[in-house]
């Protein structure tokens, strides 16, 4: 927030005008606010901690975000038109800009701005970053709508366009105040529900299933479902293959699971889809939809001669 608040002073000295006196006062009350944080924070951990500089030096200085990810500087431009739902994101991003630009003296554009740049310039990046500055980002975007009606520049087809946008962003409220925030939470369940009178053992390559952020996830474990992961298919073949004691389900970080067993029948059993929406694959689009599947393996049967 170091960022937004060095914009709010610079519209301060910029366009308010204020005398010099004006300005000790918000200074010493940023300092208040300052020593404040630095007497909570070091009673709490017990040793004397600057927060905003420790963020600083090891997000800026040593780089550590790094260790989890770089990204390059454009790289929250992908994050929110993949994530902000198109094409609702695209007429967020192109209102954002005209009400930017229309009302480039806003403090508002002074705390946005200076947010997103210095945010660009860390390696590692992800949306939740943004998070604080999302409720000044859509006063920005009412502004940019409200200078093209107000300019009458809203054609026909753009206000239909508008209203879809609408009823899209109803659908998907509705959709997520109702699903879990978690897509995997969603999996659990479904384990949950199978294997709450049978046994089975459930595969995952690279990562346990019930493990996210390199924690585990407990709370979500069946006690009937033994778990096995490994590096790659091949190594989780091997072991199936003299494996006789349970039913066996995989949990695959793709929706299409590619790999081909020499001995086992592989069916799709769940996913966060609708079954009738897995009946179109037009272009191919489930082999590079990013959803995770479960699959059931059963033992081919021996054709006897």
């Amino acid at each position: 927030m170091a960022a937004a608040l060095l914009g709010v002073f610079i519209w301060i000295i910029a366009y308010r005008k204020l005398p010099f006196t004006d300005i000790l006062k918000l200074i010493a009350g940023g300092l208040i606010a300052i020593f404040i944080s630095i007497g909570i924070d070091s009673w709490f951990y017990e040793k004397l901690v600057f927060t905003p500089w420790n963020y600083f030096y090891f997000q800026l200085i040593l780089g550590k975000a790094a260790n989890f990810g770089t990204d390059p500087w454009w790289h929250y431009f992908n994050l929110f038109f993949a994530n902000a739902a198109p094409p609702i994101s695209i007429f967020l991003f192109v209102f954002f800009v005209i009400g930017a630009i229309k009302n480039k003296h806003s403090a508002i554009v002074y705390i946005i701005v200076p947010f997103v740049i210095m945010h660009m310039g860390i390696g590692h990046k992800e949306m939740r970053f943004m998070f604080p500055i999302f409720p000044l980002f859509l006063v920005i975007v009412s502004l940019g709508y409200d200078n093209l009606v107000s300019r009458g520049k809203v054609s026909k087809p753009l206000l239909i366009a508008l209203k879809a946008t609408f009823v899209i962003n109803i659908l998907l409220i509705v959709f997520r105040t109702f699903s879990p925030a978690q897509e995997l939470v969603s999996y659990y369940r479904f384990l949950n529900d199978i294997s709450s009178d049978k046994n089975y053992l459930l595969i995952a390559i690279d990562n346990d299933p019930y493990s996210y952020a390199g924690l585990p996830v407990n709370f979500y474990r069946s006690p009937n479902i033994e778990t096995q992961h490994f590096s790659s298919y091949n190594l989780a073949e091997e072991y199936i293959n003299n494996y006789s004691e349970k039913p066996i389900l995989i949990l695959h970080n793709e929706l299409m699971l590619g790999y081909e067993f020499s001995d086992f029948n592989k069916k799709r059993i769940y996913s966060i889809l609708p079954d009738w929406i897995s009946n179109f694959n037009i272009n191919d689009w489930q082999s590079r939809a990013n959803l995770y599947s479960i699959y059931s393996l059963e033992k081919t049967p021996v054709v006897k001669k």
